[in-house]
């Protein structure tokens, strides 16, 4: 595991993004090609995610008042309503691309310290614009706090996980898996096996090129996921939810016990829970990388 939280330009050698089309100088007749697999989807109460992420069993929760929020009262310039698909930032800027890249520019504007939000119910999208938004939230010495409000999958998953401080409900529905490339609107194009609307890692020849990206995207993954967890997730546990042609909900509150989240908001109950951390067990050798060099003194979260 990485000592010191992974740069977010490990993210950027993958140049997979929504409606790439991949291309290769291997030739497979189309009577080669089997049937596409389904993508499988389970759930992180799937047996071997239980017995390579311990925390699901192990990490206990806190259930609180809820009180007041301050990032649903900040300036609305501060604030980025990630509603719908992440749009590449290549496409004249359709869609939220364009407030994408504004927003990141307020968040690095300056030196004044400053909160900002970022309110998610996304499907996912461009792996590039998500990107560069995590980078933005990284490298920023605002605090920025993420909310998962209803639908978070994919990169848009990412963009929760990589928040300052972080908060879902108990109703948001998270969904993660490793990066394709999508061939969704022409599935011929794909020269290496036509008809094929997802393209995984493993489909490609180890020494091609779209391997290597593909592969530097998951492991980019894998090593962001394990420094953003407040709990020790290895990569035994995501190397399990993170596999080629499976979608994996994770439950809201596995989310917190696997320290991905750091609060989750009841709102029928006007309750909000976070970890124990009395519960948490991380060895010595596993050094979370969550703490970001930001003032401490800042105003992160008022309940």
């Amino acid at each position: 595991m990485s000592n010191s939280l992974p740069t977010m330009n490990s993210f950027q050698k993958a140049v997979v993004g929504a409606g790439l089309a991949l291309t290769t100088t291997l030739s497979v007749a189309q009577a080669d090609i089997p049937e596409e697999p389904n993508i499988e989807t389970i759930t992180t109460d799937h047996p071997a995610i239980q017995a390579a992420c311990p925390q699901l069993s192990t990490v206990g929760l806190v259930e609180e008042d809820l009180g007041p929020l301050i990032f649903f009262d900040l300036k609305e310039e501060n604030t980025l309503d990630l509603y719908g698909e992440v749009t590449h930032i290549s496409d004249d800027f359709n869609g939220n691309a364009e407030d994408i890249s504004r927003f990141n520019m307020r968040l690095n504007a300056g030196s004044v310290v400053n909160n900002f939000a970022v309110i998610i119910d996304s499907p996912g999208g461009s792996v590039d614009t998500g990107n560069n938004l995590i980078n933005a939230m990284a490298t920023s010495s605002s605090w920025v706090t993420t909310y998962g409000k209803d639908y978070i999958a994919s990169i848009s998953a990412d963009i929760l996980v990589g928040g300052d401080t972080r908060f879902i409900t108990t109703q948001s529905d998270i969904l993660v898996h490793t990066a394709s490339a999508d061939y969704s609107e022409d599935p011929q194009k794909n020269e290496v096996k036509p008809g094929y609307e997802s393209m995984f890692a493993e489909d490609y020849p180890v020494d091609s090129e779209e391997y290597e990206s593909l592969n530097g995207e998951y492991e980019a993954t894998i090593e962001f996921y394990e420094a953003r967890s407040t709990t020790g997730v290895d990569e035994t546990c995501l190397r399990e939810i993170f596999k080629d042609r499976v979608d994996v909900t994770v439950h809201p509150d596995h989310m917190l016990q696997l320290g991905l989240v750091d609060h989750m908001i009841d709102w029928e109950n006007n309750f909000i829970y976070s970890v124990n951390f009395e519960t948490v067990h991380i060895p010595e050798e596993v050094v979370p990388q969550i703490n970001t060099p930001k003032p401490e003194t800042y105003p992160k979260i008022v309940f």
